[in-house]
């Protein structure tokens, strides 16, 4: 835990001191589509959205505009001068629709081809450990009379089969990675689904409270929310062993000609995104989960 505060604070620093560096104001976190730095009304507005799904992005004190996706939107700001930005919160079910309609937005997004329809992505920008399934104190009890024993990793595609009296709480048009999505679209007909558009922490508690036996988590919003919420002991995570174990993510805008213009601008930046988002997106990772990560960001982007 003080790993970590200690480098979301560095971090902040750092986003401060690119912005006096630039001569700009520190970006506020708790404005809403309003327009965050003073600039000609020429520059095109770039609309940036934060789900509420911290500690990617965090909207409460007192960590307040210092999650991974904070700290990573900071820093591209700076490096895009030519535009002016504004910043949104929205979930990713709001986030996806207006693309749809054409509103200008651009997001933190995981690529998936059918999303390619409203959104142009940017090259991958940073890494992460992927969703892991966690089960409640009941559910586990029932996995592990199906599996006969104490389960701590398992091929998700067999869980899922030996799933049915188990509730599956999933967020409706969230992406959990193209594998897992994948094996949850095969066993859908017999899976018992419960949709639900609450933020990671109140789906977090509600699987904590038995309301749901499974849900799958970021493991570094797990270790987040585990501390803010109170939830050690009530919930316990099982490894899986047949989907990736990291996810790369993108910059996402709507399919428009401004939109194209951004991701051009993002995959431009020098040096690459990546390496100036290399500690932003490990900011809220415990530290024993570092080695993992930089062999993850080693395989994503292999120094040439």
């Amino acid at each position: 835990m003080y790993h970590r505060i200690f480098s979301h604070l560095l971090l902040a620093a750092t986003a401060l001191l690119l912005n006096a560096c630039d001569d700009k104001p520190p970006a506020p976190d708790n404005t809403d589509t309003a327009t965050i730095t003073q600039e000609p009304a020429k520059k095109p507005t770039i609309l940036w959205a934060k789900p509420g799904f911290a500690p990617l992005f965090i909207h409460q004190p007192p960590f307040q505009g210092q999650g991974t996706g904070d700290l990573m939107f900071d820093i591209l700001q700076q490096k895009l001068p030519q535009f002016r930005h504004s910043q949104t919160k929205a979930n990713y079910a709001r986030i996806i629709a207006e693309m749809r309609k054409g509103t200008e937005m651009c997001a933190l997004m995981i690529y998936k081809r059918e999303r390619e329809a409203f959104a142009y992505f940017s090259q991958p920008i940073a890494v992460n450990p992927s969703y892991q399934l966690y089960l409640s104190t009941e559910g586990k009890q029932a996995i592990d009379r199906a599996y006969g024993y104490d389960l701590k990793t398992a091929s998700f595609d067999e869980l899922l089969g030996k799933s049915r009296d188990l509730t599956l709480l999933i967020t409706p048009n969230q992406s959990y990675g193209i594998e897992r999505d994948a094996l949850i679209a095969k066993h859908i007909d017999h899976l018992n689904i419960k949709r639900n558009f609450s933020d990671q922490s109140a789906t977090m508690k509600m699987l904590a409270a038995n309301r749901v036996q499974m849900l799958l988590v970021l493991p570094w919003v797990f270790n987040y929310e585990k501390d803010v919420s109170g939830l050690h002991g009530k919930v316990t995570k099982v490894q899986l062993t047949d989907v990736p174990a990291d996810d790369s993510y993108t910059i996402a805008c709507t399919r428009t000609e401004q939109g194209k213009q951004v991701v051009d601008a993002i995959d431009q930046i020098k040096p690459a995104a990546h390496t100036l988002l290399k500690q932003a997106a490990a900011a809220w990772l415990e530290p024993e989960e570092m080695g993992n990560y930089q062999r993850a960001y080693n395989k994503y982007f292999p120094t040439r």
